[in-house]
């Protein structure tokens, strides 16, 4: 046995020494985790905010399409074929608002999880 370690702990301080060292190892790799999601969840933000509003001009344009097809029919000028592709087209474009919705709802929960505020809805 060595001199200043009669009792052999000497090794007990060592291993609890890297024991702590490790865990604010993880801890430090934990948050840089967690602050690389909330960064990439705030920009998918801004793109989902983006892509609703181009969704819902899309909406627009095709209710309006639907509308002026409809008019047509009405009057004779157009088929309803016409009216009923423009009517697909529409809730195409429906669909597509609705999921970018959902994508922003799930986005925002998500960093409202991480970042531990409160969701009310």
């Amino acid at each position: 046995l060595p001199i200043f370690n009669a009792s052999g702990d000497g090794y007990l301080s060592t291993e609890a020494e890297s024991r702590m060292r490790q865990s604010v190892l993880a801890e430090a790799e934990q948050r840089r985790a967690l602050e690389a999601e909330v960064r990439a969840l705030v920009d998918r933000l801004a793109a989902q905010r983006r892509n609703i509003s181009d969704a819902d001009i899309a909406l627009n344009s095709a209710t309006q399409l639907v509308a002026s097809a409809r008019r047509g029919a009405d009057l004779g000028v157009s088929s309803d074929i016409l009216e009923m592709r423009q009517n697909i087209q529409r809730i195409q474009a429906e669909t597509w608002a609705s999921r970018s919705r959902y994508s922003l709802l799930r986005s925002w929960v998500r960093l409202a999880f991480l970042t531990g505020e409160s969701v009310d809805l």
